[in-house]
């Protein structure tokens, strides 16, 4: 008792007047004060005209404060309709700001309630004063909630009555807290103190602190009594800095401004030095300012995620400029160049500033021959916003032609391409193979008509004596490729090369399509090279006959660096994901998480009745739950090599939904799971999985939340005969008949400028495909979408 008399005392607050604290918690008489001073600024600095231009500053400022209070703020007309109110005021109910703004305000209350407050704004508009009074308030919803409402008349200089502002508090907790707080004042200062920032009440001109949280003890290892009464000059990194915020504080007082908000290094009790965000408002006493209130926050962590966005976003440039072709973008009517990666000028000779500076460049530098139908055909396929690929040669900046094969993908907005973008890959080498092919003889022609489609590396397979697949003709790339010569080839079996783990099914394959049966033609294995390194390969087929004797011509391209670039992919759609989950996971959770587990145990350890005890081990319990879940995001970003192994698809599933529970909280999304028990395993890599699923219910929250504010996401699991099926149904605005056929394609997509890359169902397709399985969509405008995926079960 005596304890909470001591700390039981005055403190200044806005318009001059006295606030009392008690344990450092304000009263309700306080709390509504300051409310109806940060409304009437706003309303006074709407209709001043004769001051407009430090009034928008000042406005700007004010209205910044009032949309991060965490009270309702509102003015209205004299009839009653909103010309403004914050988010707090509009999430309170239920509504948008933009919703409330000039609706009457009379939507929002019970009918007692309402007839009640009538009559006071009918007596505020007869008199000077203002009212507080306890109203019950209706949200969009219809339910009901108990509100502290103050109002007061905001008049012109001539004493006309201009708006009705008012503040609003949802009281529902208060209510329910009052006869709790009541009884234990210990309690309600611990609260108070609960907040991550550092709370200041300094005195000028002075600069004694008057009044600070508890927060300071986390942040800046003061205690808080060992703060009151001294100069803020503890709490800079020397002098010359104190002096520097006076004399920038002095400055915007001399400004007539309302207050200021900078980021500076500040010093802890031991010395060190963090980074901070401080915003400081000026307290008048008539027009003397009299002191400040500051919130300082520890952006120490912020800092460290904007360094880690930014090595983030310069290893993709670098991951974009290391892709062997060119990277482009350009206007789809004008086709003048907006991005070019630096592999052009590797390939062609000429930098990348030259081919954006030059509206025509594309064009003047096609070869003569190609010209004018490579502009014609990329044109018409642009008006047909279809996505194209074609090829065609180009001269170099050294008088050289080189053949290009250009992959575009046409950028459609409001129904009208605007953009496009493409990969050009330089084909010259595959191009002059095809021409070496076509002056060969007739028993290599078959190799010519395949080489001519897709590959580099040739071989030709026969039954011999030798044994089965045996190795009768090798290109130069597959003597390259596999380290053997050429004579050693010839005479090997196919299955000689081919690592162990791909052997039987490439035999298998290799006879059924000898047989006659139709299969597939194009599909990866691995094979060991001489020197007993295994290299991923891209293997496509065709049947002839050479010497009398069925023959099978395979073309074989080495897909080294292929897999390369789409783990960096993987990778750098990966860090995209994380980027956002962990700003929000480091800022929102783990300052909170390491005041509140702290302040639990420490309260623990002290004399307090066995019912707040058991309160306080549910606040420590359920925060350590927390930073567990932060934890999970977190082992997440980290890089896991590919590893394919038995596993249970429910709970990978999971283990996504885990990952996505506080973003589908903060954005109103539910998940509705409906998972089959008795779900047979898969051969698979996990965290591939997890890439897909994840990448799947991230593009469904964006729409859903851009639709209509929230959603629900279904996710199905089933056996259906040999395969495990996979359903993620969303109810946002689904996709249209013509973008489901693209959905797949390589820099495809329909989010915002800036809000997506285009790759991450790309390599989500490639990720199921190389499990052997299927991914494909389902989906109506107006009526969601579904994602389907099936992978093979695992044979016993």
């Amino acid at each position: 008792m005596k304890e909470r008399q001591r700390v039981q005392r005055k403190r200044r607050h806005l318009g001059g007047g006295e606030l009392v604290m008690k344990g450092g918690v304000k009263t309700k008489a306080g709390l509504m004060r300051e409310a109806m001073a940060s409304s009437q600024w706003i309303a006074k600095l709407q209709t001043s005209q004769a001051e407009c231009q430090r009034a928008k500053e000042e406005s700007r400022k004010f209205k910044t404060i009032c949309d991060r209070a965490g009270y309702g703020v509102s003015i209205a007309s004299l009839e009653g309709e909103f010309t403004y109110v914050n988010e707090s005021y509009a999430q309170m109910h239920g509504y948008s700001a933009e919703e409330l703004v000039g609706q009457h305000y009379s939507i929002l209350y019970t009918e007692e309630s309402l007839e009640r407050l009538n009559r006071l704004r009918l007596k505020l508009l007869e008199d000077t004063t203002y009212f507080a009074e306890e109203l019950w308030r209706r949200r969009k919803d219809g339910t009901v909630f108990p509100s502290l409402t103050t109002a007061g008349v905001i008049k012109s200089d001539e004493g006309e009555p201009l708006y009705i502002s008012a503040t609003a508090i949802d009281i529902t907790k208060h209510k329910r807290a009052e006869e709790a707080l009541r009884r234990n004042w210990d309690y309600l200062e611990k609260l108070n103190n609960s907040l991550p920032e550092v709370i200041l009440t300094i005195r000028l001109p002075e600069r004694i602190i008057e009044y600070v949280n508890r927060s300071v003890e986390t942040i800046f290892g003061y205690k808080p009594e060992e703060c009151i009464g001294q100069t803020t000059e503890i709490l800079y990194p020397s002098r010359k800095d104190y002096l520097e915020a006076n004399e920038r504080r002095e400055r915007a007082i001399r400004q007539e401004r309302s207050g200021l908000e900078t980021e500076r290094l500040l010093k802890r009790k031991n010395g060190e030095l963090f980074p901070s965000h401080v915003i400081t408002t000026f307290l008048r006493e008539g027009t003397k300012i009299t002191h400040t209130i500051s919130v300082i926050r520890d952006v120490t962590e912020r800092k460290r995620m904007e360094e880690a966005l930014r090595k983030s976003e310069q290893d993709y440039e670098i991951l974009v400029n290391s892709i062997e072709g060119i990277m482009w973008e350009a206007d789809a009517q004008t086709f003048r160049f907006s991005f070019v990666s630096k592999q052009a000028e590797r390939l062609l000779g000429y930098p990348p500033e030259l081919w954006l500076a030059e509206p025509t460049f594309w064009k003047d530098h096609i070869h003569p021959d190609d010209r004018d139908w490579a502009v014609d055909f990329c044109r018409q396929a642009t008006k047909e916003k279809r996505p194209h690929e074609f090829e065609y040669r180009m001269v170099t900046a050294d008088g050289r032609t080189v053949w290009l094969r250009d992959i575009v993908t046409v950028i459609v907005e409001n129904d009208q391409p605007v953009k496009l973008r493409g990969l050009m890959v330089d084909i010259t080498k595959r191009k002059r193979m095809e021409e070496a092919l076509r002056e060969s003889e007739e028993r290599y022609r078959a190799l010519l008509e395949l080489g001519t489609r897709v590959g580099e590396a040739v071989a030709m397979l026969q039954d011999t004596e030798k044994g089965t697949g045996i190795y009768t003709f090798v290109s130069d790339e597959w003597v390259r490729i596999t380290g053997y010569s050429r004579e050693e080839l010839l005479g090997m079996s196919m299955a000689d090369v081919i690592h162990p783990k791909y052997r039987g099914a490439a035999i298998e394959r290799y006879k059924r399509r000898l047989q006659g049966e139709t299969i597939p033609g194009l599909f990866e294995l691995s094979i060991i090279r001489k020197d007993g390194t295994e290299v991923p390969i891209e293997v496509t087929s065709a049947f002839t006959t050479y010497r009398g004797k069925r023959a099978n011509v395979v073309y074989i391209r080495d897909i080294t660096e292929r897999k390369k670039r789409q783990e960096q992919l993987l990778i750098t759609d990966r860090l995209a994901s994380i980027g956002e989950l962990a700003s929000g996971i480091a800022h929102e959770l783990n300052n909170p998480l390491t005041g509140i587990l702290g302040f639990s145990q420490l309260l623990l350890d002290k004399d307090v009745p066995e019912d707040v005890k058991e309160d306080l081990r549910v606040i420590s319990r359920e925060s350590q739950r927390a930073a567990s879940i932060v934890k999970n995001f977190l082992s997440f970003a980290r890089k896991h090599p590919a590893e394919r192994k038995p596993v249970q698809i429910n709970e990978v599933i999971e283990g996504v939904v885990k990952l996505r529970a506080y973003e589908q909280n903060v954005h109103n999304i539910e998940v509705a799971t409906q998972l089959a028990p008795d779900l047979p395993l898969v051969l698979a890599d996990s965290f591939q999985l997890q890439q897909v699923f994840l990448n799947i219910i991230i593009n469904a929250e964006h729409f859903m939340t851009k639709a209509h504010g929230k959603g629900t996401i279904t996710i199905t699991t089933e056996q259906a005969e040999d395969v495990v099926r996979i359903s993620l149904a969303d109810d946002g605005p689904g996709i249209s008949q013509e973008n489901l056929g693209h959905l797949f394609d390589p820099f495809f997509t329909t989010k915002e400028e800036g809000k997506g890359t285009g790759l991450g169902l790309s390599i989500c397709h490639g990720i199921i495909a190389e499990h052997g399985g299927r991914i494909y969509a389902e989906s109506e405008l107006g009526k969601g979408a579904t994602f389907v995926i099936e992978l093979p079960v695992l044979s016993p």
